[in-house]
């Protein structure tokens, strides 16, 4: 389930990207192309649904791993607002286009709004910053290394070193016996 979900995040962050720089574009060709591009990005996520992976994304993920964790991060946010801004917008404009009395109708969604922009950007600062985190230090363990007292030595210390993800403390460990 782990690979679903990276590479469905990783193509939500494609689709902020591509939807971003289609916001600077007006008219009705820049409105079809994002029709486009979102129809394209959910199919994309059903089939990968069906399929677990993709080989081209994980391929991207393997040699791209800090900026496929903030696409992944971007993709969260994108997710976010398709949900929680697009579904309850689109369920009010349904609403107020089968209304009998469109000036009558008191939209639920104006007093929505300032709520969703408000938890958005907490949802954005707080994927970028765990983005962030992840990208860069998840990797990195804490190991105690005992340093044992030899005849006529004060007692033990310990040290605590950061050793990367790929680095065993056996080997370390092992390294300091040989330079005593």
């Amino acid at each position: 389930m782990k690979p679903f979900i990276n590479q469905s995040l990783l193509l939500g962050g494609f689709y902020f990207f591509l939807s971003y720089i289609i916001g600077y574009f007006a008219g009705e060709k820049a409105k079809m192309i994002e029709l486009i591009v979102i129809t394209l990005l959910l199919i994309t996520v059903i089939v990968l649904a069906f399929r677990k992976s993709f080989a081209p994304l994980a391929a991207f993920w393997k040699k791209f791993p800090k900026i496929s964790t903030y696409l992944a991060a971007l993709g969260i946010i994108k997710y976010f607002s398709i949900i929680f801004g697009g579904i309850p917008g689109a369920i009010d404009g349904f609403i107020l286009a089968s209304a009998p009395d469109t000036e009558l109708y008191q939209s639920y969604y104006e007093a929505y709004i300032p709520t969703f922009i408000f938890v958005y950007w907490v949802v954005f600062w707080c994927s970028l910053f765990g983005a962030t985190y992840f990208a860069f230090f998840s990797d990195i363990k804490l190991v105690k290394i005992i340093e044992v007292p030899v005849a006529g030595k004060a007692a033990s210390k310990e040290k605590t070193v950061k050793l990367a993800k790929g680095k065993s403390g056996k080997k370390t460990a092992s390294k300091n016996n040989k330079r005593k």
